[in-house]
């Protein structure tokens, strides 16, 4: 399984609920060119409105920030920043979605607000932690994949604010 496969999981469950759109990863021509990406998936739907960077690890263990791009962050960061400007907006969310699998197609997905990235970047933190995701599975903040599906309408209910 790869995040393509994941995203494509994410994207057509979202769809479900309204509007989502899978931004094309750069092609071989567009690899050559410094077209960057801001993040992976926006959604639009009576519940809520989300801009997602995902990230799939096999197995559990730690997520080091590093793998988000700068571009990436800074992108959700952005939205954040415009998003707490207005009160009103309090449904639209920039997510980083991180997804354990194992090899036998079984997911964990957190979705986990960019505000807890930044808080954990400042405070000097490198990564969210494998045991910190494991409390977060404890407190039921994830979802799961089944017949490759996601319930999400289930997302709001499920955004990580901090760890």
């Amino acid at each position: 399984m790869n995040e393509k496969d994941f995203n494509t999981i994410l994207n057509r469950s979202l769809k479900t609920l309204g509007f989502s759109y899978k931004i094309p990863d750069p092609s071989a021509f567009d690899a050559t060119i410094t077209i960057k990406r801001p993040f992976d998936i926006f959604c639009v739907n009576p519940l809520f409105i989300a801009y997602i960077e995902s990230k799939l690890l096999k197995g559990y263990q730690s997520f080091n920030f590093k793998r988000l791009q700068e571009h990436q962050s800074q992108s959700l960061e952005d939205i954040d920043y415009i998003v707490g400007q207005k009160k009103e907006w309090d449904n639209i969310y920039p997510l980083v979605v991180v997804a354990f699998w194992s090899s036998r197609e079984y997911y964990d997905i957190y979705f986990i607000h960019i505000e807890v990235v930044i808080r954990a970047i400042e405070k000097g933190k490198k990564s969210i932690l494998k045991k910190e995701f494991l409390e977060l599975k404890k407190k039921e903040l994830f979802l799961t994949v089944k017949n490759k599906c996601i319930e999400v309408e289930k997302i709001p209910d499920k955004i990580i604010y901090e760890v």
